[in-house]
């Protein structure tokens, strides 16, 4: 069956607890890789066609996950994905119940559904929702590829445990945009991915060496000179040359 793996948010305040969403609702797995992914929108493919040709875009769920910490209420937290798998640390909030962990499904759905404009409907006896497009959703991300104010110096940062890195957002065909970025390209796939501690563990994992390499970390994007200054470290060679973000990620 593989390993099973959600991501959560850690506490940023004593009196705070871990918070999670259910991944089903935003069109993600139970695995690592069936939640961060990515898919091209092409309105004229067909099934059994020609492949689509559309613009490279996150999937529902790692585009979720990249608006709550771009601009959301986990900004300030630390980012951790954990395994079923995993017995290290963290290994106590994978499956834990609600006196433990705070399930914010119903805030993140909102929350992206405002950001993109994303339906969501539910048959009432299933995990998974419906997630519909809206109509505009071809024109909506036009706007982000080019009416937005790209600044092309800037990095996505992560604080890590051993220092700072970064990557750079036009490897993975996203912009160099906070939230532009959350959408297009696979830049927040395979910076989540980062976070699985427990990631090669089991089927449908990414098998990223080194694995959880930014896990628990805390993100922030930065001109990448104010980066280089800070004494970060650019690590963009060493994650595109990871085998599931070639085969996986930025394949078309």
């Amino acid at each position: 069956m593989g390993q099973y793996h959600q991501t959560f948010a850690l506490p940023a305040l004593p009196n705070e607890r871990p918070q999670m969403f259910s991944h089903y609702a935003l069109s993600g797995g139970a695995k690592l890789c069936e939640q961060n992914y990515t898919w091209q929108y092409d309105p004229d493919y067909q099934y059994g066609g020609p492949p689509p040709t559309g613009p490279l875009l996150a999937s529902p769920c790692a585009a979720a996950t990249a608006v709550m910490i771009s601009m959301g209420p986990w900004s300030s937290r630390r980012i951790v994905t954990v395994g079923d798998y995993h017995e290290g640390e963290h290994s106590e909030l994978y499956g834990a119940g609600e006196e433990l962990v705070q399930d914010i499904t119903a805030e993140v759905t909102a929350i992206t559904a405002e950001a993109f404009g994303f339906t969501f409907r539910s048959d009432g006896g299933s995990p998974w929702l419906e997630l519909e497009l809206p109509d505009d959703f071809g024109h909506r991300i036009t706007r982000a590829q080019c009416t937005l104010i790209h600044d092309p110096s800037l990095v996505l940062t992560a604080v890590t445990n051993s220092g700072l890195e970064y990557l750079r957002p036009d490897a993975f065909d996203s912009p160099p945009h906070p939230v532009a970025s959350c959408l297009l390209g696979g830049l927040w796939p395979t910076a989540l991915i980062m976070t699985a501690v427990s990631d090669g563990l089991g089927g449908g994992d990414a098998n990223f060496e080194i694995p959880g390499r930014w896990g628990g970390a805390r993100f922030a994007w930065l001109p990448r000179d104010k980066a280089d200054e800070f004494g970060a470290v650019d690590i963009t060679e060493w994650a595109t040359a990871q085998a599931e973000t070639r085969s996986h990620i930025l394949a078309r």
